[in-house]
């Protein structure tokens, strides 16, 4: 009768139901969907986590299965709903993870359902864990929070005019002023450029000059003498230290203007202010024969990240 009784307590305390191995996956028709789902922004687009979490039985099949012992059952869902990115989502990778354990995650975009994965241990060191090129944003399981920050940033474009102030000579007075047109922002992955360095980020400068133009002081009806602007240096100020920019001008740019791009990878990640400083250079060869040159600093910027 002891050993009768001993044997029926060993049933009741076995799993019920069928169990998935450690390190399997499956498909689950159901969803527990998070309160608030995770936003994860990555440089291919926003990944929304809809479903994340430690769950005691899960339906596949047809049947109600579970996590064998020494194992936890996770539910997830991961969607690509929010796409800002460079390509079409889908390079960046997903995966469960637990100590050596790693389970892929597919993308759910329709949110129609969820992945079942089984991982060692009791879920609490469990992680959701989205990778780009080496680098990872991490999720917790047991809190369905994001670990930090996610690696890619990325500001909120500026876009101004700077005056490329010319100094007209005796007898001529500036009709129309020559500027430089400038976007600005600040990004941790760029597709030519890869990963800022650890603790930076690239900036990310556009430029389109336009040309001023003189007038002499006696003939209003003077056709007027174009003074064409070409950048020729940049530089980026943060909290009284300058980083120079690379120029990178395309083939139409030049004294005549165009667009130019001008990268740096060794801005502080995080800064609190910047300012855009250009470097330019003046040229008029009709009528009159200028050549100028000359800084221009722009207003002080509070990046803010998207």
């Amino acid at each position: 009768m002891v050993l009768l009784v001993f044997a029926a307590l060993l049933v009741g305390c076995a799993p019920a139901g069928p169990t998935i191995p450690v390190g399997d996956t499956a498909f689950s028709p159901s969803i527990e969907l998070l309160d608030e789902r995770v936003a994860v922004r990555m440089p291919d687009g926003v990944y929304l986590v809809e479903a994340l979490g430690v769950r005691e039985k899960a339906f596949v099949d047809g049947e109600t299965v579970r996590a064998p012992g020494g194992a936890v059952l996770v539910e997830v869902s991961v969607s690509d709903g929010d796409y800002a990115g460079e390509w079409a989502p889908g390079r960046t990778e997903t995966m469960l993870r637990a100590g050596d354990t790693e389970v892929p995650v597919e993308l759910d975009p329709a949110a129609v359902g969820t992945q079942v994965a089984v991982l060692p241990g009791d879920g609490g060191d469990a992680e959701l864990v989205l990778t780009f090129e080496g680098r990872d944003a991490v999720v917790s399981v047991a809190t369905a929070d994001l670990v930090g920050e996610s690696p890619f940033i990325e500001t909120v474009p500026w876009g101004g005019t700077l005056e490329a102030v010319i100094e007209p000579p005796a007898g001529w007075y500036t009709m129309v002023g020559a500027v430089i047109q400038a976007d600005l922002r600040m990004v941790g992955y760029l597709p030519e450029r890869g990963w800022a360095p650890e603790g930076e980020v690239w900036v990310e400068v556009r430029m389109m000059t336009r040309p001023g133009t003189l007038l002499p002081v006696s003939d209003d009806d003077h056709d007027g003498v174009v003074v064409a602007c070409a950048v020729e240096g940049a530089s980026v100020l943060i909290d009284g230290a300058e980083y120079p920019l690379e120029l990178v001008v395309d083939e139409n740019a030049g004294v005549g203007g165009g667009d130019a791009l001008l990268v740096v990878g060794t801005v502080p990640a995080g800064a609190d202010a910047v300012q855009l400083r250009v470097g330019y250079r003046l040229a008029a060869e009709d009528e009159l024969r200028i050549v100028q040159e000359g800084t221009v600093t722009g207003p002080l910027l509070t990046p803010e990240r998207i």
